[in-house]
């Protein structure tokens, strides 16, 4: 299954590092099925790809990011490889991520 997080940084009264941190630490203690992690919206400073892959790497999960913005994409590639992909989020989730193969996406669709 696709485990679909959503961290509200815009709307922390937190700053968007501490807010961060916190869904990552609550993500982290969640006892949750075998799945995958995509982040929609590569990193821009805030260190949210380095943290997603360190935390899906932690669980033995597979990591995806995805971002429409070459530097992103890029920045993203460069530590993660394979995992990052230059699309709009919608278009990753609807075209690319369900014709992966199952090893790959890393797991079956649910």
């Amino acid at each position: 299954r696709l485990l679909a997080v959503v961290l509200a940084l815009a709307c922390s009264p937190q700053p968007a590092s501490s807010a961060a941190n916190t869904g990552l630490e609550m993500l982290a203690t969640m006892d949750l099925d075998a799945g995958c992690v995509v982040e929609i919206g590569s990193d821009r400073g805030e260190r949210s790809t380095q943290m997603l892959f360190s935390l899906a790497q932690d669980q033995g999960r597979r990591f995806h990011t995805v971002d429409f913005e070459d530097e992103a994409c890029e920045a993203a590639s460069e530590l993660c490889g394979e995992c990052s992909f230059c699309a709009l989020g919608e278009d990753f989730l609807a075209d690319t991520f369900p014709e992966m193969s199952e090893e790959r996406r890393g797991g079956r669709i649910a």
